[in-house]
């Protein structure tokens, strides 16, 4: 449901003691990623607003009202719309130009050594346009 949740994340929520969840939530009032005990009763998940504003909170209530303590993860983006993904192809792209240093430019991928391969946002490749102008 939140394709950028951080390996970190998960192993922590797997690492936690068999009476405990852990809870993602996501921006839009529901959640990203939720890990619950092994014996935890698949009831806790009737009666749950989904698509909801509260259905991070209505969780955590059917989760305690089981007596399972719940532990918070970070805040995360979830996907439910396609606006979602659009939203998330944008984060990605500003992920890029920030890492490579140079807004006009984004990354293509990285080469044979390593060194990140650069686009102009325009779809010229830097490296051809030196090569023809040499």
């Amino acid at each position: 449901d939140s394709p950028e949740i951080p390996l970190e994340e998960i192993t922590k929520a797997l690492q936690r003691p068999d009476s405990e969840a852990t809870l993602c939530p996501s921006q839009d009032g529901g959640y990203g990623m939720i890990c619950v005990p092994q014996k935890c009763p698949v009831e806790v998940f009737d009666n749950i607003l989904w698509s909801h504003p509260l259905t991070a909170l209505a969780q955590i209530k059917a989760l305690t009202d089981q007596n399972i303590i719940v532990r918070m993860g970070r805040i995360m983006h979830d996907m439910d719309e396609p606006e979602d993904v659009q939203l998330l192809i944008q984060q990605f792209r500003r992920q890029q130009e920030e890492e490579s240093g140079l807004p006009n430019f984004k990354i293509l991928g990285k080469s044979s050594i390593g060194s990140p391969v650069l686009v102009e946002k325009n779809g010229d490749c830097v490296h051809t346009k030196k090569a023809m102008k040499d």
